[in-house]
């Protein structure tokens, strides 16, 4: 008797094992100031954007931010006018290798999911790392990839004492959300990110636009940033790094060399867009 062998065949994950179903939505005729306070307070970056119950558009955080820096934008700015209407969704049935590929080629960092036209679920790029990371999205990152062969080489960093409109002023200007510091020998000190700042000072444009210092008390970096934060090697598996991101619950970690100089930086979308790009 002839005993065919058992084949396994991977299960095909689905958006719906992926995604975040207790999704944060704001109305198109709130203010849009509104809806970058309810980013900071609920930890995101984007909001649905919805007319009564039908989703119409997605708002980040930098759309409010942009809009302001050019002046186009105002207290009373609602969100319809600053949204993006034109938004990819996600079925809950689709294969999440699927929706990678759509997200890394068009640079999106999320994604409703509707279900006969009703919004039920966001997926995000943190959510695809994961699936990477635990080996449910391909394809794995390979051993021999490294974080040098990700991390942005020569990044922008602050020092402690530093004010921190400095770091304000980069971020906006650069749009970036960390900046490592690092001390007078250039070792790796702390990072401070988009959200530390926000939370010393509010509204970071009007920090900014704020020509009358006594109205804004004065903080310097090492009053805000994360002291001793975790840092990797350029050397070191880019796998390990993914789990680092992921357990830490971190956007970026600097990179240093053996005498802890900061030689890079690298962000959870740099990994995940290195991986995804071997995608056929």
């Amino acid at each position: 008797m002839m005993i065919t062998p058992s084949i396994t065949v991977p299960a095909i994950v689905r958006v719906r094992d992926v995604m975040n179903d207790n999704v944060l939505t704001v109305q198109d005729t709130e203010p849009a100031r509104l809806a970058v306070q309810m980013m900071l307070w609920g930890g995101f970056r984007h909001l649905p954007v919805m007319h009564g119950k039908k989703l119409v558009g997605m708002i980040t955080d930098r759309d409010v931010y942009e809009a302001e820096m050019r002046a186009v934008a105002s207290n009373e700015t609602a969100v319809a006018e600053l949204m993006r209407t034109d938004v990819r969704t996600a079925a809950p049935d689709d294969a999440i290798g699927e929706v990678a590929l759509v997200m890394a080629a068009a640079h999106i960092h999320a994604m409703p999911v509707v279900d006969h036209q009703r919004l039920v679920g966001i997926v995000t790029s943190h959510d695809l790392l994961a699936c990477m990371a635990n080996g449910s999205l391909p394809p794995p990152i390979t051993v021999s990839a490294k974080v040098a062969d990700v991390m942005c080489r020569e990044p922008r960093y602050v020092n402690p004492d530093d004010d921190i409109r400095v770091a304000l002023t980069i971020m906006v200007e650069q749009q970036i959300r960390h900046l490592p510091v690092v001390d007078a020998h250039d070792m790796l000190v702390g990072i401070v990110s988009d959200r530390d700042l926000r939370a010393a000072v509010g509204d970071p444009i009007e920090a900014l636009r704020d020509d009358d210092d006594d109205n804004l008390v004065p903080f310097y970096i090492a009053d805000v940033m994360t002291a001793n934060p975790i840092s990797i090697k350029p050397d070191a598996p880019l796998a390990d790094l993914s789990w680092s991101l992921l357990d830490e619950k971190v956007g970026a970690v600097p990179v240093v060399d053996d005498d802890d100089h900061l030689v890079g930086i690298v962000s959870y979308v740099d990994v995940l867009h290195f991986a995804l790009r071997g995608l056929p």
